[in-house]
């Protein structure tokens, strides 16, 4: 009687785990196309956990990510693709450390023995950082945010007047932008590359002194353009090295000055404003920061 209630429990169980197996049967598809039916248990970002009717009873069998092409659930239910696992992350948002060098003329009308200071100007350090929003393995949508400072300065003599001080421009660029994000990887790596492109707004912002402070400011549309490619250090997280444009013009620019400042000075910096104005406004940067995605 033992024997028979024994036998009868181990069928009973054997029919109920074979029935759990039919009743919610999985696909795995792998990259050799070959074809698993079962039922998965588990994800994660290395390996898929899985039973099927060859599996020991309370055991799962096992597979790493990189082998698989496809995952499937509901697959006898006639649902081949609505319930896809979703196999990229939703959101990644970046803080990179930027150079960056002007390629466009520096706005200013100095004489030619000041083409050594003007060059140095153009080089700049600054900050940006970003969100992107991926609807797909592949496109997406990035907001990005930076902010770069141009600096120099020498000390000045008025010829004629002999009045000395400092001439020195303290620019800084900020730029906030939304474009469209490509994403790709090369072959099974979890690296990946990502370009960004698209329109966004530009704020010149100069704090100078010649000879006598003045301030110079406008806001214009921009555009930019970002490739990067993202090295994997695992559970999500990246190092972004990038290159990119940012800039176009910058147009209507506002100048203004203490009320101290000399007639004379006051409209050679008005003329010189006007002069360069609209002014193109555009530069290369090279980032390295860290990525987090999720």
């Amino acid at each position: 009687m033992k024997s028979f209630i024994i036998k009868y429990l181990l069928a009973f169980s054997f029919l109920t785990f074979a029935s759990n197996l039919l009743s919610g049967q999985d696909l795995i598809v792998t990259i050799f196309n070959d074809s698993i039916h079962c039922k998965i248990d588990q994800v994660n970002d290395t390996f898929v956990y899985f039973r099927t009717r060859k599996t020991k009873r309370n055991s799962s069998d096992v597979i790493s990510r990189k082998e698989i092409a496809d995952l499937i659930y509901n697959f006898d239910q006639g649902s081949l693709r609505a319930s896809k696992q979703r196999n990229y992350r939703i959101i990644s948002i970046y803080g990179e450390f930027t150079g960056s060098r002007l390629l466009s003329e520096i706005p200013r009308d100095l004489p030619n023995e000041f083409s050594e200071y003007l060059n140095g100007l153009k080089w700049g350090l600054g900050f940006s950082a970003g969100v992107n929003f991926m609807f797909s393995e592949s496109m997406g949508l990035g907001l990005t945010f930076s902010q770069t400072d141009f600096e120099n300065s020498v000390d000045v003599m008025q010829v004629g007047t002999g009045v000395a001080g400092t001439l020195s421009d303290d620019i800084r660029l900020t730029y906030m932008g939304l474009g469209l994000v490509y994403s790709g990887s090369p072959g099974k790596s979890k690296s990946f590359f990502q370009v960004n492109a698209g329109l966004g707004y530009l704020w010149y912002l100069n704090r100078g002194y010649t000879i006598y402070p003045f301030t110079v400011k406008s806001a214009s549309l921009g555009g930019h353009i970002i490739t990067s490619i993202n090295f994997d250090l695992g559970s999500g997280i990246y190092l972004p090295v990038g290159l990119g444009l940012k800039g176009f013009t910058s147009r209507s620019m506002e100048v203004s000055f203490p009320e101290e400042l000399p007639d004379e000075f006051r409209e050679g910096i008005t003329r010189e404003v006007q002069n360069n104005d609209p002014a193109a406004v555009i530069r290369l940067e090279l980032n390295i920061g860290l990525l987090i995605s999720f």
